[in-house]
């Protein structure tokens, strides 16, 4: 899974006010593991992401569970199934809760292995 990605995430903001918002923007993904650790950060021109979750493997697709961060340093509960890392590209469908509210993303992110 360890890599640098260039692509986008998009999906929708829901139960956080009075409108669903649209959200889609190009972004940047860092991936570290140790383990089974994993530590994300997605970059994009109006976003910072951090997150940290336990992978899983299944079959040939993995899962992650754990949390997130972002530019409004609210902590979501963050889950990641149907990855996809191959040589050349990385794919998620993506899902952010925050604790005790309605307010959640559901979408998708992934992109194109950045050169060294």
């Amino acid at each position: 899974m360890v890599g640098a990605f260039l692509g986008a995430r998009e999906g929708r903001w829901a139960g956080c006010g009075p409108v669903t918002e649209k959200f889609d923007s190009v972004a940047t993904f860092a991936i570290s593991q140790e383990g089974d650790d994993v530590t994300i950060r997605e970059v994009g021109p109006r976003h910072q992401c951090n997150y940290r979750a336990r992978y899983t493997q299944n079959g040939r697709m993995g899962s992650l569970l754990g949390s997130a961060v972002c530019d409004d340093q609210i902590t979501r509960f963050f889950t990641a199934s149907e990855i996809q890392v191959g040589i050349e590209s990385l794919s998620m469908r993506m899902r952010m809760s925050q604790v005790g509210t309605d307010c959640a993303f559901t979408g998708y992110g992934g992109g194109i292995r950045q050169l060294p």
